[in-house]
């Protein structure tokens, strides 16, 4: 399950947002998901369109269609959108081992130095 605060972060790190510009966005793609992963295509607003392309784009979002048949015969194509869970998952355990490299290039000596500040 896709939280608010993994959708966050992944939008920050996808398309390079800061955290309230991504909060922003993550809140109106939300408010059509609720508590589901899937979403019929013809809620969304036309102007939240162009963030579901962007997020879709980006690999965040994923689209697909299914086709009925009705009692008369004509066929109905319904359009549904989705997260990516595995490009989302994927996104944040890249992030995870970036944050986690910035600590193993600091030299050990430094360490010893911030320490020893902090004693004083």
């Amino acid at each position: 399950m896709i939280t608010v605060d993994m959708l966050v972060r992944a939008v920050e790190s996808r398309l390079g947002m800061e955290k309230e510009e991504a909060e922003s966005v993550v809140e109106r793609v939300m408010a059509y998901f609720g508590f589901n992963n899937r979403i019929v295509d013809n809620i969304i607003e036309r102007s939240d369109r162009k963030l579901f392309y962007m997020l879709q784009e980006a690999g965040l979002l994923n689209s697909s269609w299914e086709t009925l048949t009705l009692h008369n015969g004509k066929n109905w194509r319904i359009y549904y959108w989705y997260f990516s869970e595995q490009k989302i998952t994927e996104c944040l355990a890249e992030q995870q081992e970036e944050d986690e490299d910035i600590y193993e290039t600091v030299p050990d000596d430094v360490w010893g130095r911030h320490n020893a500040i902090l004693a004083h």
